[in-house]
């Protein structure tokens, strides 16, 4: 979203995006010297510039205590201290506004305008997609919008994608069934895994070879689906405390930042969990990787001695 609106920016905008006066700067990538430079150079021929910076490392820690070394902001917040007006500079960032940060009171210090765009709760979201569809022609049948949400997992520049593919499949006309979403929307791996490791814990060792057989197939290397597995069981692990601690899977869900389903999906497989059967997948995650690691073992072979361990 924040995204969209830097797009909504760019477009009251004289400077265009691939013009010899637009840069780019990824600040975590290539450093805040990088995008002083920048600051402090005028292209030849051009009278003004816009530069659109991203990714800024954190500007003080929660006590307000400067970092200092490769990441600090000082050279940026010493040329907020004195901007050149013929430069634009526009400051992408993902995560709360730290107020108390030295670079949000070097930009308040220079007049900056800060637009602060919340995440979208689940509920604004079914509502933010039923509109998007509906304004197109395409009304959502039963459990559609639920069904896409959980595929996108927030991510708003997929929801764009997929649902434009989406009503290219329905001609922007109709209704779109939750089965036609299912279809048409992959899962992203971090759900395939979410839905392995239910399978494990629901002892269907069918079903999970099948789906580890399926995304090894597709491209999918073990070490990288064990630690996708390994944040699914760490997952557990935090709601099985959660509601040790009297929530129900909505408020825990609140708690962790995730889909409401899911959530309850969790929340019905710690329930019938014997004692101690997260820790044992930890620790067999944690020995197939070391195994692998160290050369003792095939990665092929020694994840499904993996899976038939957890399953047990």
């Amino acid at each position: 979203m924040a995204q969209s609106v830097l797009k909504q920016l760019l477009r009251a905008s004289p400077i265009k995006k691939g013009e010899m006066n637009y840069v780019e700067i990824d600040v975590g990538e290539e450093g805040v010297d990088a995008l002083v430079d920048e600051l402090t150079s005028l292209p030849i021929g051009f009278d003004r510039k816009l530069v659109v910076a991203s990714n800024l490392p954190a500007a003080s820690s929660a006590k307000g205590k400067k970092k200092k070394g490769p990441t600090s902001l000082d050279p940026l917040i010493n040329w907020l201290a004195n901007p050149d007006p013929a430069i634009d500079l526009y400051i992408l960032n993902y995560g709360e506004i730290d107020r108390k940060s030295p670079l949000v009171n070097a930009l308040l210090l220079a007049k900056a305008s800060i637009k602060e765009i919340k995440p979208f709760t689940n509920q604004e979201w079914l509502r933010f997609i039923d509109s998007w569809f509906a304004k197109r022609g395409v009304t959502l049948g039963s459990g559609a919008a639920d069904e896409l949400l959980d595929r996108i997992d927030g991510d708003y520049a997929r929801f764009l994608t997929e649902g434009a593919k989406l009503l290219a499949y329905k001609g922007q006309a109709g209704t779109l069934a939750r089965s036609e979403v299912a279809s048409l929307v992959y899962k992203p791996l971090e759900s395939n895994a979410f839905t392995l490791t239910d399978a494990l814990f629901s002892s269907d060792s069918a079903k999970a070879f099948k789906i580890a057989s399926d995304l090894r197939e597709g491209g999918v290397e073990p070490i990288l689906l064990a630690r996708m597995m390994l944040k699914q069981f760490i997952f557990l692990s935090q709601m099985k405390y959660l509601l040790s601690q009297g929530l129900n899977s909505d408020r825990a869900a609140d708690e962790l930042g995730v889909h409401p389903y899911r959530a309850k999906i969790a929340a019905q497989t710690v329930s019938r969990l014997a004692p101690g059967r997260i820790d044992q997948g930890i620790d067999a995650l944690h020995s197939f990787e070391k195994s692998v690691l160290t050369g003792e073992k095939d990665a092929d072979i020694a994840f499904v001695e993996c899976l038939s361990e957890i399953v047990q």
